[in-house]
């Protein structure tokens, strides 16, 4: 009813307002959920304590490959062992144990299992089952980052950015984002992208940060769309552009669950017919 017509004149402003509100009640919702990995799947760096791009199926969880699998990682099986202590971690078939994962992390990476390596990083960064150790966090991140794991590249440039554990250096931080857009690693993605937007560390670049918005957005940047869409609303290194706005606000709203009444309208306004 507010975009669209439904017997009324479009009202784009109205339906821009909605939705802005609308998303950033929803942003609220995933971070606090931590539920900011690709669309109803879990995603490295918001949940990047798992390996790279590894997710058990339900037929992988099935009681047989259970065990299988914590026979082989008893066995000192590798890939076994990150495996296992994703599950663990998560409590993905399994029951979940962080400090079980954390061990059987430590077993593989022990082995030079490079996503191993960054799992731990992640542990201690956040402090799970660890104490916080910014220092413990960025060594592991470096083991990893030389096998060159993209979000490995990730957690050493939010570390320069915000001088967590390091003295701060956006420089650094924009190097170390931009080795993991590479691997086009979604997390790097948009923090390159912000950092292009925001002149940080780098020359502004707002047609730049758009490309990288996208890119994100179709590696499953949680917050991508989000950035696209008030690109497209103010005409931020793209043309203004209210059809497009719209578009990547209900794109948001369609990827993330958990529905409020606020979602909901939003999601009235934003159901166009024809584009304006």
């Amino acid at each position: 009813f507010m975009h669209g017509g439904r017997g009324l004149p479009p009202q784009p402003a109205a339906a821009l307002a909605i939705g802005r509100l609308a998303a950033a009640l929803l942003v609220a919702t995933v971070e606090a959920e931590e539920d900011t990995g690709e669309p109803f799947l879990p995603e490295d760096m918001r949940e990047a304590w798992m390996d790279q791009g590894y997710l058990p199926d339900d037929e992988e969880n099935e009681d047989y490959m259970l065990e299988l699998e914590e026979d082989l990682a008893a066995r000192g099986s590798v890939d076994a062992l990150q495996r296992l202590g994703y599950r663990r971690l998560v409590g993905q078939g399994v029951e979940q144990d962080a400090g079980a994962a954390y061990r059987d992390f430590l077993a593989a990476a022990a082995q030079g299992e490079p996503a191993a390596m960054f799992n731990l990083g992640y542990m201690h960064l956040k402090g799970i089952h660890v104490e916080q150790n910014f220092a413990a966090a960025k060594a592991h991140f470096e083991a990893a980052a030389a096998a060159d794991v993209s979000a490995a590249h990730n957690g050493l440039g939010a570390m320069h950015w915000t001088g967590e554990g390091v003295p701060q250096n956006l420089t650094a931080a924009f190097e170390a984002f931009s080795r993991g857009a590479a691997a086009n690693n979604s997390d790097a993605l948009f923090n390159l992208g912000t950092m292009y937007h925001m002149g940080l560390g780098t020359q502004q670049d707002l047609e730049k940060a758009v490309d990288l918005f996208k890119r994100a957005d179709e590696h499953g940047h949680y917050k991508a769309a989000i950035s696209l869409a008030l690109c497209y609303e103010s005409g931020v290194g793209v043309q203004a552009n209210a059809t497009a706005a719209l578009e990547y606000y209900r794109k948001f709203f369609l990827d993330r669950a958990g529905w409020t009444s606020e979602i909901s309208a939003a999601s009235h306004a934003l159901d166009a017919g024809d584009a304006w």
